[in-house]
């Protein structure tokens, strides 16, 4: 009985001694990796307001509407993939895995925003020419804004997904460089 609690405690006193060797090491690489995972997310917030300033409901009256969607998707895409090439701290991991998965539905989203202005066009390019009379241009913006948002629940959910886990990962981040 005294053999085992002697060898308990010397094992407790070996995994407290290996946890004090790790800890600095732990700290260093959080640091480390804070200092190459923040100024990304600021990147993406820039990204993220600059989508939200597009239009959402006439965006096929913008000409350069998809052209700048398609560069904020280029964008997110590339700090993804870099994010996927990091290897994150130990104590790290999970944040960096919300991260990556918060990314990736940011990435989604805007992708079915791209899907969603894309039938919008194809619809529109499918309806009969306006006969100069403001209801036929209200007659095929409804039709074509339906058409559109057809697909909208499942990216409303991409969205919400994207905001809530990104915004966890936001808060992680800030407490972990507080330390």
């Amino acid at each position: 009985m005294l053999c085992s609690r002697t060898a308990r405690n010397g094992n407790l006193l070996l995994m407290f001694l290996m946890f004090l060797l790790l800890l600095p090491a732990c700290g260093s690489g959080r640091k480390k990796y804070l200092a190459e995972v923040m100024p990304l997310v600021e990147q993406n917030d820039a990204i993220d307001a600059r989508v939200a300033q597009l239009l959402r409901i006439n965006a096929f009256q913008d000409p350069d509407y998809l052209t700048k969607l398609e560069s904020y998707i280029a964008s997110k895409q590339a700090i993804l993939n870099h994010f996927e090439t990091m290897q994150p701290p130990f104590l790290m991991a999970t944040t960096h895995a919300k991260l990556v998965q918060a990314m990736k539905n940011g990435v989604r989203y805007l992708q079915s925003e791209r899907e969603k202005f894309m039938i919008a066009r194809e619809k529109m390019s499918k309806l009969p020419p306006t006969q100069d009379s403001d209801e036929f241009d209200v007659i095929r913006e409804y039709q074509s804004q339906t058409a559109a948002y057809q697909a909208d629940m499942m990216e409303q959910l991409m969205k919400q997904q994207y905001e809530k886990l990104y915004g966890e990962v936001r808060e992680e981040l800030e407490r972990a460089s507080k330390f």
